[in-house]
């Protein structure tokens, strides 16, 4: 038997508990800010050639798709103005009927 002390469990490196100070916090918030900053920094000169791209290339899908309502719309207003008429010449007959 080991006659020395007790000792605590030491963790290995590398495996601490993390307690860090509001100190540390803030130095490794503002680390993170600075290096979003350098990024938005470097990054920005591409962001206006990205949305006109973007938009050139999402337009001719919209128009596409704008294009297709219209022509479902053209199709589907007859038929709807049908039905109401027909339902409303039912209503006025069914109403004459019940009269006499």
């Amino acid at each position: 038997m080991d006659p020395s002390p007790p000792r605590r469990c030491r963790r290995p490196p590398g495996h601490e508990v993390m307690n860090p100070t509001a100190s540390a916090v803030v130095e490794e918030a503002s680390a993170w800010a600075i290096g979003g900053g350098v990024l938005t920094f470097a990054l920005f000169p591409f962001a206006l050639p990205i949305l006109l791209l973007t938009v050139a290339f999402v337009l001719p899908f919209v128009l596409a798709g704008l294009g297709i309502a219209l022509v479902l719309a053209a199709v589907a207003a007859p038929i709807a103005l049908g039905r109401r008429l027909r339902s409303a010449m039912d209503r006025a007959a069914l109403a004459t009927k019940e009269l006499t």
